[in-house]
């Protein structure tokens, strides 16, 4: 007999948040999943929404508080709100010991992973890094439980994402460091493209189940256009197991650079390219769909398995705390941000939006993926030399 549909509550239903429930729509016509309730301020802000929701007999609420004390049938929650509410909101949710999916990144700084994962007595949150789940990922883990990568000696990530004026305009929190009085630290790294940094801790385990954490972390961060936080980013680390690791990640290039991976161990290698499609090594190529869609459904695939306790999480609060130490120590061991000088900047017009990108910053991109050298070991004159730090337990970040 097929078990009943999981009943979800969803915080945040607009941005990102329209993902979700474009996912739990596919879920709900399958029978597995039903979106009851939705919890977000904005909804009458939203061209539509409101109707929409009321049209798939979604009940509405206003906050989160609401929801919660009315919907006493809930299965699970789904946090799909701004990154500088994850936390609050998540200690709220806690209340009611359901099950959580939080959308990544979970929180902007260490101090509140360690809050939540106190508060998380019984292990209920899920993370949502859904390229853990993607199918190249799949594949890659398989191969290394399968030894062919031998030792495993390096990792590098590297893409260019340009996002325009509209990107930054979208959310009040967008490019900043802080909204409101809470952290935001939003960029490339922390965002859009922190699913990549969060995925090499998961390979240099080279666990099945565990996430490596960095030893040392050296990082250089630079914004190209004119906002608080950083649109550009560089960074290369240690981890505990001696495995090296970079990224070269931005928003600022003039044209989209897919994002790509390259692992090389003592026996074997792998590369990933064109946004997680095309995995090659010698051991075949794959060519993989790729949509933001698919990999939703198959991260939800998993948390619904995971309240139904049919398998653990595939993504734990403590998971992420590789993540955590590297994003946050390279704040640091940037020195702040730095702003690239006009002279290497254009402005790119896109109808009436418009993008800022640094003059051959894909080239410089394609270096750091095939050595790892950031921009100063390059010889690029807007770029600062900066040094590796170990990473502590203290938040860098400013609050």
């Amino acid at each position: 007999m097929k078990e009943a549909a999981i009943r979800i509550g969803l915080v945040g239903a607009g941005g990102y948040g329209e993902v979700h429930r474009r996912a739990l729509g596919r879920l709900q016509s399958r029978g597995d999943a039903r979106l009851v309730a939705v919890a977000d301020p904005t909804v009458e802000r939203q061209s539509g929404l409101r109707q929409s929701l009321e049209k798939e007999q979604v009940r509405i609420y206003s906050g989160l508080a609401g929801m919660l004390a009315d919907e006493d049938g809930l299965d699970a929650i789904v946090i799909a709100a701004p990154i500088p509410y994850h936390c609050e909101i998540a200690l709220e949710c806690l209340k009611r010991d359901l099950p959580v999916y939080l959308e990544k990144p979970p929180v902007p700084t260490l101090d509140q992973l360690e809050q939540l994962i106190a508060a998380d007595v019984h292990r209920r949150f899920f993370v949502g890094f859904q390229q853990i789940v993607s199918l190249w990922m799949l594949q890659l883990g398989k191969w290394q439980q399968e030894g062919r990568f031998g030792e495993l000696e390096s990792i590098r990530v590297g893409g260019g994402w340009p996002r325009p004026d509209s990107y930054y305009q979208r959310a009040g929190w967008a490019g900043k460091m802080k909204f409101q009085g809470r952290p935001v630290f939003d960029g490339p790294a922390t965002n859009a493209l922190s699913h990549l940094i969060h995925s090499a801790c998961k390979l240099a385990s080279g666990s099945a189940t565990a996430f490596a954490l960095p030893r040392t972390v050296r990082a250089d961060l630079y914004r190209a256009r004119p906002i608080e936080s950083y649109d550009t980013a560089f960074l290369s680390a240690d981890f505990e197991n001696g495995v090296a690791f970079s990224a070269a990640l931005t928003h600022s290039t003039r044209e989209p650079h897919p994002f790509e991976l390259k692992i090389d161990g003592t026996r074997g290698w792998a590369h990933l390219s064109q946004d997680g499609r095309l995995l090659d090594s010698p051991w075949g190529t794959f060519d993989y769909p790729v949509d933001v869609d698919s990999a939703m459904d198959r991260s939800y695939e998993s948390f619904l398995a995971f309240v139904c306790g049919r398998e653990t999480r595939m993504t734990s609060l403590e998971d992420t705390r590789g993540y955590l130490l590297m994003t946050e120590t390279m704040f640091r061991s940037s020195g702040g941000i730095h702003s690239i000088s006009p002279e290497w900047i254009e402005e790119i017009r896109i109808g009436q939006d418009r993008n800022y990108a640094v003059r051959g910053l894909s080239e410089v991109v394609c270096q750091s993926l095939a050595t790892g050298a950031h921009p100063a070991d390059q010889g690029l004159p807007w770029s600062v030399r900066t040094s590796a730090v170990f990473p502590d337990r203290g938040c860098p970040i400013p609050t």
